[in-house]
């Protein structure tokens, strides 16, 4: 499995990443935009910088070509942090309400 440094959050992506995918897996433009379904000029304007595919082209990219992105693991920490933080001060709201029904 190849490892890229594809960035989802912000769907930014190095033009590099998308040209070092198609030439792992020894494509022409034509033939990774025939792959992915886009023409050959979109594909173009990300190898070179001009535009960034969608972060729903990036996952159809990923998940066509079988890529682990190292983002999604940090991504998903920071979602484990987030939830767990609302979790937290959901319970303590809780704690607060039940508190003072408690004390009427």
């Amino acid at each position: 499995m190849s490892e890229y440094l594809i960035k989802n959050k912000s769907s930014v992506v190095n033009s590099l990443e998308i040209k070092k995918i198609r030439k792992d897996n020894g494509l022409t433009l034509k033939e990774f935009a025939t792959s992915i379904e886009v023409s050959l000029s979109t594909v173009q304007k990300w190898e070179s910088g001009e535009r960034n595919p969608s972060k729903q082209m990036l996952f159809f990219i990923k998940n066509k070509y079988n890529i682990e992105t190292v983002k999604e693991e940090e991504e998903e920490e920071d979602l484990k942090l987030m939830f767990m933080i609302k979790l937290y001060k959901e319970q303590k709201k809780t704690n607060e309400l039940l508190s003072k029904l408690l004390k009427k």
